[in-house]
């Protein structure tokens, strides 16, 4: 089991799981992607690819939401008044 987090780069000493301590965040690239059954997204990082993570993935669990489409702006005009 691996994990990917910019904000975490190694998990220290907790008492409630101490035999994660020490583990090292993986680079999340193509390559180490299609490496895994499964990729779970646990929190929702602005900076993350998501559209190329799904290229690389075979199956993805998202508990965050993180892969739902987004609606896009282009064509919408601001109400009257707002600028």
């Amino acid at each position: 089991m691996d994990y990917h987090d910019d904000y975490l780069p190694v998990i220290r000493e907790t008492r409630e799981h101490p035999h994660f301590a020490g583990r090292e965040s993986v680079p999340l690239t193509p390559e180490n992607v299609k490496g895994y059954d499964c990729v779970l997204i646990a929190t929702a990082h602005k900076d993350v690819d998501y559209a190329a993570l799904a290229q690389s993935a075979d199956l993805i669990v998202d508990t965050r939401n993180a892969m739902a489409p987004r609606p896009s702006l282009e064509g919408v005009s601001a109400p009257s008044g707002v600028t």
